[in-house]
């Protein structure tokens, strides 16, 4: 029974540790969990945006079929940055996209030395509950924000209106 627990521990300590890596604090940790159980709960079908654009693009890279019966009206980069998540259902790509969001945001409130407890009101105001509650990926651009200018086209154009 002691393993057990020692195994637990273990996974929680690990994590902890990941997020002193990246420079965040243990809230944004805990909220990034917060959210992906929270979306996996109240979202069982995955959210809107996820479910009727993105899970499209997440499946182009299997069959050419689905290019001419699911349009996509974002760059082939946008279908290349989420198809890894296509493999996963609705409800648990959506449920990362969530949680994956709230990292970056803590991660560029890092990295432009704001407080990252400035998270909280983003994600809690209504644009932060749209973004939740229908699985959009407009965080996923904000990633361009922390990489070398030459590779942060790639991530703006992930979804250039978000950019």
């Amino acid at each position: 029974m002691q393993e057990e627990n020692d195994w637990g521990e273990t996974i929680i300590k690990n994590i902890v540790a990941m997020f002193g890596v990246m420079g965040l604090r243990w809230y944004v940790g805990l909220l990034a969990l917060s959210v992906a159980i929270t979306s996996w709960v109240l979202l069982p079908e995955g959210g809107w945006d996820w479910r009727e654009v993105f899970h499209c693009a997440a499946r182009l890279w299997g069959s050419q079929e689905i290019w001419l019966s699911c349009p996509f009206p974002y760059s082939p980069l946008t279908a290349l940055a989420v198809a890894p998540l296509g493999l996963l259902s609705d409800r648990l790509a959506t449920s990362l996209i969530n949680a994956i969001s709230v990292v970056i945001l803590g991660l560029v409130a890092k990295k432009f030395n704001a407080p990252q407890w400035i998270i909280f009101p983003v994600l809690f105001s209504p644009s932060g509950y749209w973004l939740f509650k229908n699985g959009q990926v407009d965080a996923l651009p904000l990633i361009g924000l922390l990489l070398p200018t030459q590779w942060a086209v790639f991530a703006f154009a992930i979804k250039p209106q978000a950019a």
